[in-house]
């Protein structure tokens, strides 16, 4: 691949300073609320994907108390089916919708909190309700692979498929087929389940809805490791010039003209997953100008205007965002987005 020239200076192994990554790491442990839920932003709703990105990244970083406390919220919010609702409040579901995507992110971030020093006990205690989500997922894969993006409170199931949540739930059954095998088990729908996931995302792209327009349909597939190389660094290679803004990072949407920090910090680990760290660097180092004093980081600017976009938001799983490239872009690691977490932190 052609070296990416993006912006100006040299950077270390990673992008952020030791005193920055604490400041962030210092805010996103604040933002969570005495229940264990992570907020969007303070007196925000919460979804499952967002809130186990917070316990992936702080599991990297070794705050493994707000990780089980993360943990500990989200299962004691879980459906009986095993599923989860689509967003949270502080005091109840807000949008009950179950997002097969969501509900299977629970793996990565069990599976990182696990690697990253939660208490064996404590984990065996909580594994059965995160086998049950993985069940749920498993139990309404369509026979081409693919997964249903999402499921009514009524039981209707959406027929389309999403290449992006598609990929996620690669990343996850690769998580609970890991821990599983930790805890002794075989679980012989899930290996089956992911072998069949990964092919209908190598070999069948038709089969998923058409959202092209979007970033992460261009970069997610390299980044859970679903694509042999040439695939994946010639897809990395078309998102980087068609979605990267030179000097402020990756549109996540063809026709918008705001970037965002989180598509530009995944972007760069799936990047750095392929072996191309150099320039995920290069990539990671625009999330700069999205930071703000507290650690915590703006959700997204509008370029043109040279404001930030949705205005003065600050997600957190923004700063998660950025926070778990850095540390992966640190210690040089690639192959996809699981085998990396699981290699740093195993």
């Amino acid at each position: 691949m052609t070296q990416l020239v993006i912006g100006r200076g040299e950077w270390g192994p990673g992008v952020l300073s030791s005193s920055q990554a604490k400041d962030t790491i210092d805010y996103l442990v604040g933002l969570q609320l005495d229940n264990g839920m992570f907020p969007w932003y303070p007196g925000g709703h919460s979804d499952p994907w967002n809130h186990c990105e917070v316990v992936i990244a702080l599991s990297l970083y070794g705050e493994i108390e707000a990780c089980e406390k993360g943990l500990a919220w989200l299962l004691n919010s879980q459906n009986k089916d095993g599923s989860f609702c689509h967003y949270y409040l502080t005091n109840g579901v807000e949008e009950p919708r179950r997002d097969l995507n969501t509900t299977a992110y629970v793996a990565v971030a069990f599976m990182s909190a696990f690697a990253g020093g939660l208490d064996e006990a404590t984990a065996k205690e909580m594994w059965p309700s995160v086998a049950k989500a993985i069940d749920y997922v498993v139990g309404l894969q369509f026979e081409n692979g693919a997964f249903p993006w999402a499921v009514d409170p009524d039981g209707y199931v959406h027929q389309g498929s999403m290449l992006t949540g598609s990929s996620s739930i690669l990343s996850s059954l690769e998580a609970a087929n890991i821990v599983a095998e930790e805890f002794g088990e075989v679980r012989q729908s899930w290996l089956e389940a992911e072998t069949a996931l990964r092919h209908a995302i190598s070999a069948r792209p038709e089969i998923f809805l058409d959202k092209s327009e979007w970033a992460m349909d261009l970069y997610y597939p390299s980044l859970v490791g679903a694509l042999d190389p040439r695939q994946a660094r010639r897809r990395l290679m078309h998102c980087i010039e068609d979605r990267l803004v030179v000097g402020w990072g990756v549109k996540c949407k063809s026709t918008s003209k705001w970037v965002t920090a989180a598509e530009t910090s995944e972007l760069a680990i799936a990047l750095a997953a392929n072996y191309l760290c150099d320039d995920a660097r290069r990539v990671l180092a625009l999330t700069e100008r999205f930071r703000d004093l507290d650690g915590s980081y703006f959700t997204g600017f509008a370029y043109e205007a040279n404001k930030s976009f949705p205005g003065d938001e600050r997600s957190s799983y923004t700063a998660a965002a950025v926070l778990i490239a850095d540390s992966l872009i640190t210690l040089g690691l690639g192959g996809g987005l699981t085998g990396m977490l699981w290699a740093a932190l195993a």
